[in-house]
């Protein structure tokens, strides 16, 4: 693991290799404005000076450069010239005209399926692009802490754009474009534009005004975060990094320090992993490079790599531990860490459950269950009722509590769970799923009731089950009792494998009684006649 002196050093020679590579008229690399503009970023974020002749050099280059029919470069530029800080006339009046030409290069008809609401590479592009978009989105994101705000249309419609692109694959995944990219639906490419994606959605969360986008955006974010964690990696393929690779840590940087930032990616420690691999990977004279690509494209690289590095350096600031290492991080602020990783659908607690309502409900036991001591135990709870009367409150309240106490807990409907385990199946990832999930101390599965599982995902169900079998604790919640649940699995011999394993050194929670949401509706219902 690299400490953060090793951190530290490996910033201050990429920044030197870096500086070391400005051209004469004050560009770095071969893409023009392009890569000066992601140079000047990675050095102005990794503390070098905006006055620093190289800086001012680096800036003077981009004003004097005409502005190009490109969305790539008018957005860097807006988001270099905004991270230099500066406000000279001529500086605001570059941010402002490109702000604009962005704001009107988004695709802007909806009959035009293929452009609307995203970005391509120029102002009339037939079809935008997951890269593109991010950028113009990340520009946006920048100008306005300028005040130079884009208008309400321009996030609904990105988010348009964004919710067509998650619907390819259905997955939470993302692909290049909404036309035929299968090339580009792939692989480490694929781990790009579901990064790229995620620093776009969450610019778009920060800046969005309309509560539908806001919720849109919230759901299609924490898809991408599911499949992060499902198909998490940090080299995306062995052997090979070309700019796709280095895109994809700088995109997945940036759209975890957007608030609220992420501190963890599932129960994956994005930044130390990234942290650890940039380390290894950095040449002995401070440049990042790839084993593909040309060497007109290691500034490129090198500035991706060091604005990785910067973002998450932003992201120790964020969650309170700059200068610490993994292990000092781990025990900072447990209980708030933990109950983000769970991922709880809402907060419940039992202070707020109608015990008087639910009089079949053991209130002694259930508070005790609160204190966390069966988890200690490897001891099991089963909660079953009809549809409405709190199963799923006491399961989160329970959960909530455990995680105040520092243990690990995950929530998940069946259904959820099932998708998880098919797709890491389908996809090979089934044995690192395992492994996260066998770290869980308590895994919650809600809603294990109208269900008829097909034989693999049955026998999935039951692998996950029979794991943490006096091992780990669980908690289910049923509309069904036990002896209904043949069901479910199908199977008579493997739904009683389940259910052996299930109530053994468990507390079974009878919860039927007048449905909690059917009484607050009446009440509703009442008072408004």
């Amino acid at each position: 693991m690299a400490t953060r002196q090793q951190i530290d050093k490996a910033i201050k020679n990429g920044v030197l290799w870096l500086m070391a590579q400005q051209n004469a008229d004050g560009s770095y690399g071969k893409w023009g404005v392009g890569s000066t503009c992601l140079a000047v970023m990675a050095l102005l974020y990794n503390n070098v000076a905006n006055q620093d002749a190289a800086v001012k050099q680096a800036i003077a280059y981009i004003l004097n450069s005409a502005p190009v029919d490109n969305g790539y470069f008018r957005s860097l530029t807006v988001m270099a010239l905004v991270a230099n800080g500066e406000k000279t006339p001529d500086i605001v009046s570059r941010v402002q005209s490109d702000t604009e030409w962005l704001i009107q290069a988004q695709g802007h008809n909806p009959d035009e399926i293929l452009s609307y609401g995203g970005w391509g590479f120029t102002s009339v592009s037939e079809a935008a692009d997951g890269s593109s978009t991010q950028y113009a989105l990340l520009a946006l994101y920048a100008a306005a802490a300028w005040g130079l705000a884009a208008p309400r249309e321009t996030w609904s419609r990105a988010v348009r754009w964004y919710q067509r692109n998650h619907d390819i694959n259905n997955d939470g995944s993302y692909t290049y474009g909404l036309g035929d990219y299968s090339w580009f639906n792939r692989g480490g490419i694929r781990h790009s534009m579901t990064a790229a994606a995620l620093a776009g959605l969450k610019a778009i969360n920060a800046l969005a005004a309309d509560p539908d986008d806001q919720a849109q955006v919230k759901s299609l974010v924490g898809h991408a975060l599911d499949w992060l964690n499902t198909n998490y990696i940090i080299e995306l393929s062995p052997g090979i990094r070309d700019s796709w690779y280095y895109y994809y840590l700088y995109s997945m940087a940036s759209g975890c320090v957007i608030e609220p930032h992420i501190i963890f990616i599932g129960t994956n420690d994005w930044y130390t992993d990234m942290a650890d691999t940039l380390v290894a990977l950095q040449k002995p004279d401070g440049r990042w490079t790839s084993e593909l690509d040309k060497k007109s494209t290691e500034v490129v690289h090198t500035s991706f790599a060091l604005l990785a590095l910067a973002k998450a350096n932003l992201h120790l600031v964020a969650s309170g531990a700059n200068g610490r290492n993994k292990s000092s991080l781990a025990k900072e602020r447990p209980p708030k860490r933990q109950i983000r990783k769970a991922g709880f659908p809402a907060i419940k607690t039992l202070d707020t459950f109608d015990f008087k309502h639910s009089p079949r409900i053991n209130r002694s036991l259930v508070e005790q269950l609160g204190e966390g001591d069966f988890i200690s135990r490897k001891e099991n709870i089963v909660l079953i009722g009809n549809p409405g009367t709190g199963k799923t409150h006491l399961a989160i309240s329970i959960g909530l509590l455990a995680c105040n106490r520092g243990y690990r807990v995950k929530f998940y409907t069946a259904s959820e769970l099932i998708h998880k385990l098919l797709v890491a199946q389908e996809q090979r990832r089934y044995v690192k799923l395992a492994q996260l999930l066998g770290q869980i101390d308590l895994l919650i599965i809600d809603e294990l009731s109208y269900l008829t599982l097909s034989r693999p995902s049955a026998e999935l169900l039951f692998q996950v089950i029979a794991s943490r079998y006096e091992r780990a604790s669980l908690i289910i919640t049923s509309n069904l009792e036990l002896s209904q649940w043949a069901t479910i699995f199908g199977d008579p011999m493997l739904t009683a494998a389940v259910v052996d394993r299930v109530i053994h050194k468990s507390h079974v929670i009878d919860t039927h009684g007048p449905s909690y949401r059917l009484k607050h509706r009446l009440q509703s219902d009442s008072l408004a006649e």
